[in-house]
Parts: C-alpha cells; sequence; structure tokens
C-alpha cells in the first residue's frame, strides 16, 4: 500500500528491483558508480530525500564507503523501518557504523536547516532525490517542486553532487485523480519535468551527467538520472 498524497510506498525496493540477485545493491547506485566512478559516495555526507524505507541510505554508508548518511521521509512508518533495517544491519556487521546513518521522519521543504551545534546549517557533499518530485508536484503544484530544487541547492557544499531521478510527466496521468488536491495541483502545473533541467541550471547548478534509463527491470521505473 501507500500514502496517495505523498507516494509512500510499502514494500516499494522490492517491487521496484524485482529480479535483482540478492545482496545486490539498487541499480541506480550501480549505475552512479559506473558512471561517476567507484568512489563517487565514499568518505561523503550524504542526504537521501525521499528514503522510503531505507535501502539505498544503508547501501551507501555500509557498503559504499559514505562517511555519514541522513535519510528523510514523510512518512514515520516508512522512517521506523528504515531504523529497524539500520539496527538488523548493525547487529550483522557490528554497531561501529551506526553513527554513519540517521533516519528522520521530516517533510525537506519544512525541516530547519540549522542543525549543527554552533547553529550553522547543515549542509552536505551529495544530496540523492530520486523518484519524488512527482508526489511533490501533487502535493504542492510547481511552487514545491521550486522549492525542493532550491533547498537543495543551499544544502549542498561548494562542489557537491544533486542527483535527481524524477518520475516522466506521462506517470503523473495514472495517479493524478487519487484527491481531488491532487488534481487541482496537476491541473496547475506549468513546469513539467522536462523543465526541471533549465530551471536547477538557472538556480546555479550545472549539469554534470544524465544516466540513461536502464533496459531492464519494471517499465513503469526506467527513468533516466541527472547529475549536477
Amino acid at each position: 500500500g501507500y500514502s496517495s498524497l505523498h507516494g509512500s510506498y510499502r514494500g516499494y525496493y522490492g517491487y521496484r528491483n524485482q529480479g535483482a540477485a540478492e545482496g545486490e545493491v539498487d541499480p541506480r547506485l550501480s549505475a552512479l558508480m559506473a558512471r561517476m566512478g567507484a568512489d563517487v559516495f565514499r568518505g561523503k555526507e550524504v542526504l537521501d530525500i525521499g528514503c522510503n524505507s531505507g535501502e539505498v541510505s544503508l547501501a551507501m554508508a555500509m557498503r559504499l564507503g559514505a562517511r555519514r548518511v541522513v535519510g528523510t521521509d514523510i512518512d514515520e512508518a516508512l522512517v521506523e523501518a528504515a531504523k529497524a533495517s539500520l539496527d538488523a544491519a548493525c547487529a550483522s556487521q557490528g554497531s561501529k557504523r551506526r553513527g554513519r546513518v540517521e533516519f528522520r521522519s521530516e517533510d525537506f521543504l519544512r525541516s530547519p536547516m540549522r542543525r549543527t551545534p554552533d547553529g550553522e546549517p547543515e549542509r552536505f557533499d551529495v544530496i540523492l532525490c530520486f523518484s519524488v518530485t512527482k508526489w511533490v508536484h501533487f502535493s504542492g503544484g510547481d511552487v514545491a517542486v521550486q522549492k525542493l530544487f532550491r533547498r537543495a541547492y543551499r544544502r549542498l557544499r561548494p562542489g557537491g553532487m544533486f542527483i535527481l531521478e524524477p518520475q516522466e510527466w506521462s506517470s503523473y496521468k495514472k495517479k493524478r485523480h487519487l484527491t481531488p488536491e491532487i488534481r487541482r495541483n496537476v491541473a496547475s502545473i506549468e513546469m513539467r519535468p522536462a523543465a526541471f533541467d533549465d530551471y536547477l541550471l538557472g538556480l546555479g547548478f550545472e549539469r554534470a551527467a544524465v544516466i540513461e534509463p536502464p533496459s531492464d527491470g519494471p517499465q513503469g521505473f526506467r527513468r533516466s538520472i541527472r547529475v549536477f
């Protein structure tokens, strides 16, 4: 099941990555390492927006060498599932890695930027935003997506990477009638996903890479990954 307004799917990774071998990292992470280098996450502080039940966040911290990973999701039940997965991973790999991962139940659009002891804004080397933009669009229209992108820009350290996997406009049609609010928000959209790159470049991002959709896996999840 899922939360209709925010796209919070239960069992998301099992469905999305069906057919993947046991223990294999998420194919999107593999694609990023193949294109950007095997050490793309090593030693980095990473923010995973819309982390769902935490599989991607945990893989970056436990297997791909990230120094610290913060996973956030608006769905509290999914964050609790992520924390349970962290407990299990620490039990099998040793608790010394626990400090590398933190899961938070919060809305990135409304969460405080200043979290450090000295009151400075919390910033990251890498920000992931995998398959989130459609649900932000559904809940708040163009204004919300633009706010998401502006906040991501401000949260990145100089030279950092913003990794975006937007859902295609064609996928909006299937879910746009879930609620009257979603229907109204979709009807108001002027900045479709094809225009995201131009908006991001206008903010000051620079395009680093475009990773084309995979040729296998469920058809609805064959999405490009854009690296800025």
